[in-house]
C-alpha cells in the first residue's frame, strides 16, 4: 500500500518538476552604478544644488534629465545639447553682459559638450552661471 501511495505521489510530482524547469525565468539585470557629484552655482557663487548621485547613465546630459529638481532646459544643435536654463535661471543678455551656463569637470573647464561627456566614477560636475562682456 505504501508503495502505491509513493508511486502516485511520484507520478504527480515528476510532471510538476519538469514543467517548472521549462518555464522562462526573467532576471533583472542590475547595471553598474556610477557615483558622481553634481553642483550648480549661480552668478553670485551661491550653491543652488549639491548632490552625490548614483546613476547607470553614460552621458552627463542624461544624468541631468533624470533629475527633475535641476529644472534642465536645453536646445539641440549640431554639436549636441546646449543648456539654456538650470534651476529656473535662464541664459540672458543684460546690458553688455551675456550670461550662460558653463561647466567644469573636477575643477577644470569642460572641453566637451554635455551630450558627449561620458561620466566617470567619482568625478564632480560643476555648472556655473557665468557671463562675458561684449
Amino acid at each position: 500500500m505504501k508503495q502505491k501511495v509513493f508511486g502516485v505521489i511520484l507520478l504527480l510530482l515528476v510532471p510538476l518538476f519538469l514543467l517548472t524547469g521549462c518555464t522562462q525565468k526573467e532576471y533583472q539585470v542590475i547595471e553598474n552604478l556610477t557615483k558622481v557629484k553634481i553642483i550648480i552655482v549661480d552668478d553670485n557663487k551661491k550653491e543652488l544644488y549639491n548632490q552625490e548621485i548614483e546613476t547607470n547613465k553614460k552621458y552627463l546630459i542624461d544624468v541631468l534629465k533624470d533629475k527633475e529638481e535641476v529644472k534642465l532646459k536645453y536646445e539641440n544643435s549640431d554639436y549636441g545639447a546646449y543648456i539654456t536654463s538650470l534651476m529656473g535661471i535662464d541664459q540672458k543678455t543684460d546690458n553688455k553682459k551675456m550670461y550662460y551656463w558653463s561647466y567644469y569637470i573636477d575643477e577644470e573647464y569642460a572641453e566637451v559638450g554635455v551630450s558627449n561627456c561620458e561620466i566617470k566614477e567619482g568625478s564632480t560636475y560643476k555648472f556655473v552661471y557665468e557671463y562675458y562682456e561684449s
